[in-house]
Formats: structure tokens, C-alpha cells, sequence
């Protein structure tokens, strides 16, 4: 998994942010395998405040099979959506490569890993 972080600046709007990555971003990105491997998922979490019009943190959570580190790479099917991405002001940074260790949810009972 690829985790990447992404900062708005406050002069943005958070909500026309969230919905360009929704209906443009996010669909933009490569599902399809590569030489190295393939995104088989993606999730966007905003960070968690009293008003979600003033949250300015995101974090980019990428599913990933094949080869980790540095490798792994976020590739657009639509390059002009990474320009309109530098419209909004983001920056985004990529955190690192995480692989699950241990899962557990309320069905499952005790932890795997």
C-alpha cells in the first residue's frame, strides 16, 4: 500500500477539491497492470475536523500488487488532470510503502498477521 499525504492551501475550497479528486482525479488514475505491478484500489480519507469546509489534510491510501519501495508510481490514464490538480495549490507528498502486518475487524474475532 501507498500512502500519500496531500495539503491544501487555505485560500481553496475543500469541497470543489473533493470533488474534482472524486469525478476527475481518482478516475484518472491507472487501474490497469504495468510492467511493475497494479493499483487495485483507491481510497481518499479528509482529515477529520468540526467543519469539513475547513479541513485541509488528506490522505491518499493506494492498494497496490507488485513490486514495493520506490517503484511504485501513480501513473494518469488523463495527464491533463495532474495540471488541473496544480490549480488547487496541493501538494502532495508521498509518505512510503506499507504492507499489512495485522488486520482485525469486529466479524473476524482475533487478529491474523
Amino acid at each position: 500500500m501507498i500512502i500519500y499525504q496531500i495539503e491544501l492551501p487555505q485560500d481553496q475550497d475543500a469541497e470543489a477539491f473533493v470533488t474534482f479528486m472524486r469525478e476527475e482525479y481518482l478516475p484518472a488514475i491507472h487501474l490497469g497492470p504495468t510492467r511493475i505491478g497494479q493499483v487495485l484500489g483507491l481510497t481518499l480519507y479528509q482529515e477529520d475536523t468540526e467543519s469539513q469546509t475547513e479541513a485541509r489534510r488528506f490522505l491518499l491510501q493506494v492498494e497496490w500488487s507488485g513490486l514495493g519501495g520506490n517503484h511504485a508510481r501513480l501513473r494518469l490514464d488523463d495527464e491533463t488532470v495532474e495540471g488541473r490538480l496544480a490549480t488547487f495549490g496541493a501538494h502532495l507528498e508521498r509518505l512510503g510503502f506499507y504492507r499489512e502486518i495485522i488486520s482485525r475487524r469486529e466479524e473476524e474475532g482475533e487478529p491474523t498477521g
